[in-house]
């Protein structure tokens, strides 16, 4: 099976996709299953801009979405309408759509399933939450209903309450040192937040990837509106001095963690979805998700948890679902 890809994007999530593939080990299992996987040529803004991997630039994403030659289009730009436009023509044209952009597949879910219906083409999007995690897959693949979904969603907001905490228990009380700042920056030059972090630290990345979750788990649409979610506050709402934070926010025998919920009334059927900071035990599963992880308890019995946050961790998810398509495995849509 040999599949061209076009790819939308070429930024840090991108760069991380083509790191992926290169890796010795994925072109020793791509060969050991018959399997060649070919990127064509990348649509960016600045082709003059310089890549990490040679890979032929265009400026315009039609000369990928129209291409016959293209199999798959790999899509990690972030942006929405424009994207939206290009991922529903290149469905209609009977590419295969990958994407790891979460606010693309909350918002406009069922237009672009509809369009991948028709034309009988797939629609994936396992790297739009959970990173490494295959959170997506395996919801899909439930057998049985599923009634609860408790999740650490955002990397970005972990990495940054763990550094807090740790820059906050070494500075002495009255401090003015800004620890949001450098937390944040940190969390930046690490590749796992954006030039603009707003997304992030608003808490709509973490409504966007809920509002996902339930649309997969729950078997209908769930807009992201019907979600309850609060941010991290900013310097402006609260003062991030070390000594506030850890007095008011943290405790050394616990964690803040920013859990989304998402559960089904058993009754009528209703569903109920927030995203809010809670305060766990440290020596408990919510408590050991340090870093940029992303961790998942599904039906309070079953938990998954590893890296959800960073180039090569969605690398890695964007290629399981081109591998998904490669081994034409069905696929099983809500």
């Amino acid at each position: 099976m040999r599949l061209n890809i076009g790819m939308i994007g070429y930024g840090t999530v991108g760069s991380g996709f083509i790191r992926v593939l290169r890796h010795a080990n994925t072109q020793k299992m791509l060969r050991k299953n018959g399997i060649t996987l070919n990127i064509l040529a990348a649509a960016v803004r600045d082709v003059s801009k310089e890549r990490p991997f040679p890979v032929p630039l265009t400026s315009n994403p039609s000369d990928l979405v129209d291409n016959a030659k293209v199999d798959v289009i790999v899509e990690t730009t972030g942006a929405v309408e424009e994207i939206k436009h290009c991922a529903i023509s290149a469905l209609e044209n009977g590419k295969h759509f990958v994407t790891a952009n979460k606010k693309l597949v909350a918002l406009h879910y069922q237009e672009l399933m509809r369009a991948a219906e028709k034309a009988n083409a797939q629609f994936l999007f396992e790297a739009s939450v959970g990173g490494a995690v295959p959170i997506i897959r395996t919801l899909r693949e439930w057998p049985l209903p599923i009634y609860s979904i408790e999740a650490v969603l955002n990397g970005t907001v972990n990495f940054m309450l763990g550094r807090m905490k740790q820059l906050g228990m070494h500075e002495p009380a009255g401090s003015k040192r800004n620890i949001f700042a450098e937390s944040l920056a940190e969390a930046q030059s690490r590749g796992l937040a954006e030039a603009d972090p707003l997304l992030d630290i608003s808490g709509l990345d973490a409504a966007y990837k809920l509002a996902i979750l339930a649309t997969t788990a729950s078997h209908q649409y769930v807009h992201p509106d019907k979600i309850r979610f609060r941010g991290l506050p900013t310097p402006d709402e609260i003062p991030w001095t070390p000594y506030l934070f850890l007095e008011t926010k943290l405790n050394p025998d616990g964690e803040i963690k920013q859990l989304a919920r998402f559960t089904v009334n058993r009754n009528d059927g209703t569903l109920n979805l927030k995203v809010q900071f809670v305060k766990v035990p440290t020596n408990t599963f919510w408590g050991k998700i340090t870093g940029a992880q992303n961790g998942f308890v599904i039906n309070d019995a079953t938990y998954l948890y590893g890296e959800g946050a960073g180039a090569l961790p969605t690398g890695f998810a964007i290629l399981q679902d081109i591998l998904e398509i490669a081994t034409k495995k069905p696929v099983q849509r809500c």
